[in-house]
C-alpha cells in the first residue's frame, strides 16, 4: 500500500506542470462562422444552417434546395466590430454553391492596446467559396479561403510597418444521412494554408447531430485547430514574470454539446456548451430567432472564454428567395 502511494503522490507531482500553463485567447473572429451560427459556439458539423456550412462544412450546401441570404453584425468580447455577409444557392444547378466575406469596420490598432494584443484580429478582409454535391444519402463539398491581413510580429504585440500577408487555404468536407433522425459530419479547413497559418489555422471537424423530435435537434461536436503562434504563445516574462509551461503548439481540441429547438411556429431557440479536452476553457453560447415565411432575425451571444467577463454579441437577417 505505501508504495502505491509514493507512486500516485509521484504520478501528481509530474502531472502537476502541466495544469500551470498558460495559452492566450484568439480574436473572436477567427472562430467567427455566421452570426446565426454563434449561438451554437460556431460548431454543427453534422447538419447546420448552409451559411456556416460553407466554413464549418461545404459538403452541408447539398442538403437543401433553396436560394438564400444571411448578413450579419458583430460585437466581438474585444477588438474591433465586423460584418459577415453569405448567399448559397443549392436550387438552381446540381452542384450546390456558396460564399462569405467577413469584413471590418476599422483598420487594425495594435498600439492602443498593446498588453491586449492577440484579442482583436489582425486580418482585414476574409473570404470563403465553397461547392457542394448530393449522392443520395452522401454529401461532398470543397471550398477556398482568402485573408488578407496585417503581418504581425511574434509575440503578437504590434504590425510589421504596413506589411500585408495574403494567401489561400482549402476546405474540404463530408456529410452523410444513416436513418431520417441521424446525420454525421467531418470536415477540414484550411487543410492547405503554409503562408496564412497565423491567420487562418488548420482545423478538424467532428459531428453527429441527432433529431429527437420534428421540431428538437441535438448536436455533438468535435473540433481540433492548430495554435495561432503569432497569438496564443505565453506572454513574454517581461509582461508576465511567473514562469509558464509553454503548451501551445498543441492543438486545442474541444467538445460540443448543442441544441435548436422550434418553439411554435415562430421562435427558435439555440444553445450550446464547450469544454476543451486538455485545458481549462470552456464556452458557452445561446441565441434566439424569430423566423416567418422564408426570413428569420436572430440575436446571439457566447462568452468564447468563460473566464473572460465579456460577451460576444451579434444580429443577423437570413432570407430565402424564391427563383
Amino acid at each position: 500500500m505505501r508504495k502505491l502511494l509514493e507512486l500516485a503522490c509521484g504520478t501528481l507531482f509530474l502531472a502537476a506542470p502541466a495544469l500551470a500553463y498558460e495559452v492566450r485567447a484568439i480574436p473572436d473572429e477567427y472562430e467567427a462562422t455566421t452570426a446565426a451560427n454563434l449561438a451554437m459556439n460556431n460548431a454543427g458539423f453534422a447538419a447546420n444552417d448552409p451559411h456556416a456550412g460553407i466554413t464549418v462544412n461545404p459538403a452541408l450546401l447539398a442538403q437543401g434546395k433553396a436560394y438564400s441570404f444571411e448578413a450579419g453584425y458583430h460585437w466581438p468580447s474585444a477588438g474591433r466590430e465586423f460584418y459577415q455577409a453569405a448567399v448559397v444557392d443549392s436550387k438552381t444547378s446540381p452542384i450546390a454553391a456558396g460564399v462569405s466575406y467577413t469584413g471590418f469596420t476599422d483598420g487594425y490598432k495594435a498600439d492602443e492596446a498593446p498588453l491586449k494584443a492577440g484579442s482583436d484580429s489582425t486580418v482585414m478582409r476574409r473570404g470563403v467559396i465553397a461547392l457542394g454535391q448530393s449522392f443520395g444519402n452522401v454529401s461532398a463539398g470543397l471550398g477556398g479561403v482568402y485573408v488578407d491581413a496585417n503581418k504581425i510580429q511574434a509575440g503578437g504585440f504590434q504590425p510589421v510597418d504596413d506589411s500585408h500577408v495574403k494567401g489561400t487555404g482549402i476546405n474540404l468536407g463530408l456529410a452523410a444521412a444513416l436513418t431520417p433522425e441521424l446525420r454525421l459530419g467531418a470536415s477540414i479547413e484550411n487543410a492547405s494554408n503554409r503562408r496564412i497559418a497565423n491567420y487562418a489555422p488548420k482545423t478538424i471537424r467532428i459531428g453527429a447531430a441527432y433529431s429527437l423530435a420534428p421540431t428538437l435537434t441535438a448536436y455533438i461536436d468535435f473540433r481540433q485547430r492548430d495554435r495561432v503562434q503569432l497569438l496564443e504563445a505565453p506572454i513574454p516574462a517581461v509582461i508576465n514574470p511567473v514562469p509558464v509551461l509553454d503548451l501551445s503548439k498543441r492543438p486545442e481540441q474541444m467538445g460540443f454539446a448543442s441544441f435548436s429547438a422550434q418553439v411554435y411556429d415562430f421562435f427558435r431557440l439555440m444553445g450550446s456548451y464547450g469544454q476543451e479536452l486538455s485545458n481549462d476553457r470552456r464556452s458557452l453560447a445561446g441565441g434566439i430567432a424569430v423566423v416567418n415565411k422564408g426570413m428569420s432575425i436572430a440575436y446571439t451571444a457566447s462568452r468564447p472564454y468563460m473566464k473572460v467577463p465579456t460577451a460576444h454579441q451579434a444580429v443577423s437577417l437570413g432570407v430565402d428567395m424564391a427563383l
